[in-house]
C-alpha cells in the first residue's frame, strides 16, 4: 500500500521540480467510518475511513530522495458514552515510517485509508475523526467512532451450583456487557486448561443505550442470566469469561471463583433406628454444604 502511494507521490515530484509553487492537495471529504464501535483495550482494531481526496504528498521533492507523507488521522472525544459532553485533546494516530511499531495509518486510495486503534490509546467515549493531508487540507466526521471498555464481572449468583439432577440458572453481575443490535456477549465456563461449556445466548438485563450519537443500537448491560443444562458441566472449580460481540470483542479479566458440586451422598444414619417418641440422628456422608436440609420420608 505504501509502495502504491509512493508511486503516486513520485509522479508529483516532477511537477515540483519544474515549478516553485508549493504542492497542494484537493480538499478532502469523509463519508463513513467502519466499524464505528471498538474496544479501547486488549485488541488492535483496523478502522476504515471512506471519502475522497485523501491524498499522500511528497516532501523534500527537490532532494535526491522524496519522502511520501500520508494523511494524518486524529480523533477528538466530544462526549462520554452516556451522552454527556466531554472535551478531549486530539489524539493523533502514530505513523512513523522509520518505526514499524508506530505505522498505524494505511493508505489504499484517494477514497480509502485505515488506521489502527491500539490498546490504551483512546479512553471510552464518542469521537470525531479528522483526516488532514500534509498541506493541512482536512475534513472531519462528527460522532464517528465509539470506544468502549472491556466487560467487568463483579459477582456471580449463586457461586456454587449442582448440575447433576437439574438445569441451573446463574446470574452474572457487572458492567459493560454489550448488546450490539441483536448480537449478545458469550459466556464461557473454564477450568484451568480449557473451555468446558459455552453459551452464546445469555439473557441480558439492566441495559441502557450508549453512544446514541452514532445512531446505532448499542446497549450496555449490568446482568447476564445463563442456564447451564443438567449434566453439562462436571463437578469442579471453574472461572467465568464474558466476551462482548464484535466489533468490540474484548473479554473480562476478573478471576471470579465458580464451583460445580456433586450431589450429596449418605453413607450411614446413626442410630439407624429411633423410638416413636423421637430423638437425634446423625447423617454421615459426603458433599454436605452449609445450609443443607434433611427430609425424612416414610417408606
Amino acid at each position: 500500500m505504501r509502495a502504491r502511494g509512493l508511486a503516486y507521490g513520485l509522479g508529483l515530484v516532477g511537477l515540483a521540480i519544474g515549478c516553485s509553487k508549493k504542492l497542494e492537495s484537493p480538499t478532502p471529504s469523509l463519508t463513513s467510518v467502519t466499524p464505528n464501535l471498538v474496544c479501547g483495550e486488549q485488541l488492535t482494531t483496523p478502522v476504515s475511513v471512506s471519502g475522497d481526496n485523501l491524498t499522500p504528498l511528497p516532501t523534500d521533492t527537490l532532494q535526491s530522495r522524496a519522502v511520501l507523507v500520508l494523511p494524518r488521522v486524529s480523533l477528538t472525544q466530544t462526549s462520554n458514552l452516556d451522552g454527556t459532553a466531554a472535551t478531549g485533546t486530539p489524539v493523533v494516530i502514530a505513523d512513523d515510517p522509520a518505526d514499524a511499531s508506530k505505522q498505524h495509518v494505511h493508505w489504499m486510495s484517494e477514497q480509502q485509508l485505515s488506521f489502527d486503534v491500539t490498546p490504551g490509546v483512546l479512553a471510552p467515549g464518542v469521537y470525531d475523526v479528522e483526516v488532514a493531508n500534509a498541506d493541512e487540507q482536512s475534513a472531519r466526521l462528527t460522532h464517528a467512532l465509539a470506544v468502549v471498555p472491556p466487560p467487568t464481572i463483579t459477582a456471580v449468583v449463586p457461586m456454587s451450583i449442582c448440575t447433576a439432577q437439574a438445569d441451573s440458572v446463574v446470574e452474572i453481575q457487572g458492567t459493560g456487557f454489550l448488546q450490539v443490535g441483536t448480537a449478545l456477549p458469550t459466556v464461557a465456563i473454564r477450568n484451568t486448561s480449557m473451555d468446558v461449556f459455552t453459551t452464546t445466548m445469555p439473557v441480558p438485563s439492566g441495559c441502557s443505550p450508549i453512544a446514541a450519537e452514532l445512531g446505532a443500537q448499542i446497549q450496555s448491560c449490568t446482568k447476564l442470566t445463563i442456564t447451564i443444562p443438567m449434566g453439562q458441566v462436571q463437578p469442579g472449580s471453574y472461572t467465568l469469561l464474558v466476551t462482548n460481540p464484535a466489533p468490540a470483542a474484548c473479554a473480562s479479566t476478573q478471576i471470579v471463583p465458580f464451583v460445580v458440586n456433586p450431589p450429596p451422598t449418605i453413607s450411614a444414619l446413626v442410630p439407624a433406628r429411633l423410638c416413636a417418641g423421637g430423638g437425634t440422628i446423625t447423617v454421615q456422608g459426603t458433599g454436605f454444604l452449609q445450609g443443607a436440609t434433611t427430609t425424612i420420608t416414610k417408606s
